[in-house]
Formats: C-alpha cells, sequence, structure tokens
C-alpha cells in the first residue's frame, strides 16, 4: 500500500511541476520584442530578418534553413540586402516617420538549395514596401500587398 501511496504522489508532483503553455504561459513567438531592449532604436541601423505575416495574419518565422538576411539602412543612398545565399541593393525613394519606399532590388543571381523560397519573398517585400514601425528591437514593414516582414535590430 505504501509503494502505491509513493506511487501516485509522485505522479501528481510530477503533473503538477509541468509547465502547460496556455494563456498564462504562452508559448514566445520569434516576433516577441526584447522587453529589456527598451530602447527606440533608429531606422538607419542593421536589421536581421526573423519572419513574415502572411496577409491572413498567420506567423511565420524564418526558418534555420534560409541563413542569414539581413537589411542594412545606414544613411548613403542605398540599402544593402544579404538574403541567405545572394546578395542585393536597392535606393530608399522616400522615408517619412510612419512610411518607406525602396526601389528595385538589384540582386545577385546564384541559386541555393532551400533558401530561394525565403530569399525571395525577402528581396519582393523590400521592392513593395509601403509602412514601416518599431518596437523596441523590432521593425515591421508592410508591403503594398499585404505581406508584413520582421526583422530584429543588430548592433
Amino acid at each position: 500500500m505504501k509503494v502505491y501511496t509513493a506511487i501516485l504522489a509522485g505522479l501528481i508532483l510530477f503533473s503538477v511541476s509541468c509547465k502547460k503553455q496556455d494563456a498564462y504561459n504562452p508559448v514566445p513567438s520569434c516576433f516577441t520584442p526584447n522587453e529589456i531592449d527598451t530602447v527606440q532604436h533608429s531606422l538607419f541601423a542593421t536589421w536581421e530578418l526573423i519572419g513574415f505575416v502572411n496577409p491572413d495574419g498567420a506567423e511565420a518565422c524564418k526558418p534555420e534553413r534560409a541563413g542569414y538576411c539581413s537589411l542594412v539602412i545606414d544613411g548613403s543612398p542605398q540599402s544593402k540586402l544579404h538574403g541567405g545565399c545572394n546578395e542585393g541593393f536597392t535606393e530608399y525613394l522616400s522615408i517619412t516617420p510612419d512610411s518607406i519606399r525602396f526601389g528595385k532590388v538589384t540582386r545577385t543571381l546564384v541559386y541555393c538549395d532551400n533558401k530561394m523560397d525565403v530569399e525571395d519573398r525577402f528581396f519582393k517585400g523590400i521592392q513593395q514596401s509601403a509602412l514601416y514601425s518599431i518596437r523596441n528591437d523590432i521593425l515591421t514593414i508592410s508591403t503594398k500587398d499585404g505581406d508584413i516582414l520582421k526583422f530584429r535590430f543588430r548592433p
């Protein structure tokens, strides 16, 4: 009887100690801002692509297989792009406090297996940019067709 009581007590303790993901303990998203980084970052910086939000609102974190994708806006007339495989650049045509428009993206044309879908969507999104916002360390760029690109500040 003591053995059954000990096993039952152990099972109860184990089930209580396991954290369940729910409204009180949400699963972290790749889009969660770094709450420690409360600096309002300038648009003129290096931004790493972390994912997309589809027009239907579904989030899609950038898969690891896509490699490092970045947007560098440094105050020069051209912004530099790294798509995980190919390099690119574009001019920014206009910047206001909440909108940004880039010109045509010029890029190298190397094919890299398992990276091209993310890279193509990234370059297309930059070329169709319309609005942007920055919250903590997250840059959000909305495109004319409703796609959203999300970036994280990189020092």
